[in-house]
């Protein structure tokens, strides 16, 4: 699988930009606190994140009939662009949260194409015969560079600060972008398809959703808990800036640190776990694991404490997030 340098290619310049995206979050939530000391402000940032992707039930369905490597690149330049506002707005001595909040917006919305194409490139980027393996090598190299992101995101923010941050994400969208530029894939005969009629196409989606009460139980699921974790980075900020005794951008890559153990323990027990239970059970206890967890950092003002029940609460997450 290595000797593909076309999967190389595809996944190197995703694992960057993964990266890039998840230290832009950390700086983005931190600097929004930090310079309206505004937990209203943080509400509107948040909800520029994740009203957005509510557009995914329909983006995909343009992926469908759309060229998927290029839609990925004039995807990748509009968000550098739009990241190169972000960081000139970031930079002037009065940043202006209606600018902030308008390219934050317009960044996330354009994402949702982004992530509709990249989810479904990857069978025009390698064989048949290698596709399973090719979607297991993306997704590690995914999640061990979100776990990078996390862990390390903290430091960097304490180091160069913010806006400099969000001048590097805009610099890896760049470098996805050219790496998508040398790949090498045929799609054609998926794009030049019959009439497309969106509506038709989305309800069929919609109806085998519906239809399936398993994928129902799971997308409910999914959508309950994100749902309900949309605002954790948003707490988590605004809990390390003002409650705890040391609130600084190092103390976010403390808690970081509970964040990536988490994700890893939380990876290694899957196996096992869903060979003893079933994914109902799992979906179900941990579910309420999460809420508990949430509901004890509630309580805290301890950062070693917080750590411990990151910890706990991504671990969880994990097997959550496998079962949906």
């Amino acid at each position: 699988m290595r000797k593909n340098s076309n999967l190389m290619l595809f996944v190197s310049g995703q694992t960057l930009s993964t990266f890039g995206d998840n230290v832009f979050l950390i700086a983005l939530m931190w600097f929004t606190i930090s310079t309206t000391r505004s937990h209203a402000a943080l509400t509107w940032i948040v909800l520029a994140q994740t009203v957005p992707p509510i557009f995914g039930l329909f983006s995909g369905t343009f992926v469908d009939h759309w060229s998927k490597r290029r839609t990925m690149i004039v995807t990748d330049v509009l968000r550098s662009m739009i990241c190169v506002g972000i960081f000139i707005v970031s930079a002037c001595h009065h940043p202006s949260f209606l600018l902030l909040f308008c390219f934050v917006f317009l960044l996330t919305t354009t994402g949702t194409f982004f992530w509709a194409a990249q989810n479904s490139i990857l069978p025009f980027v390698v064989t048949e015969d290698e596709l399973s393996t090719a979607t297991g090598l993306n997704q590690s190299a995914s999640t061990t560079s979100q776990l990078i992101g996390t862990l390390f995101g903290g430091t960097l923010l304490a180091v160069v600060g913010a806006p400099l941050l969000f001048l590097a994400n805009a610099i890896t969208f760049i470098v996805s972008c050219t790496t998508l530029g040398f790949l090498k894939v045929t799609e054609h005969s998926i794009i030049k398809n019959n009439k497309f009629n969106f509506w038709v196409r989305w309800r069929e989606g919609i109806n085998f959703i519906t239809l399936n009460a398993y994928v129902l139980f799971v997308v409910i699921s999914a959508l309950i808990a994100n749902f309900t974790l949309a605002p954790l980075d948003m707490a988590l900020v605004t809990w390390v800036k003002g409650w705890t005794s040391h609130g600084t951008a190092s103390t976010v890559a403390v808690i970081s640190v509970g964040d990536v153990i988490g994700v890893l323990v939380g990876g290694l027990l899957v196996g096992p776990l869903a060979k003893q239970f079933s994914s109902r059970t799992l979906l179900l206890v941990s579910n309420f694991c999460v809420a508990a967890c949430i509901g004890v950092l509630s309580l805290l003002s301890n950062v070693i404490w917080a750590v411990f029940w990151v910890f706990l609460m991504e671990l969880q997450w994990v097997l959550l997030m496998f079962q949906s």
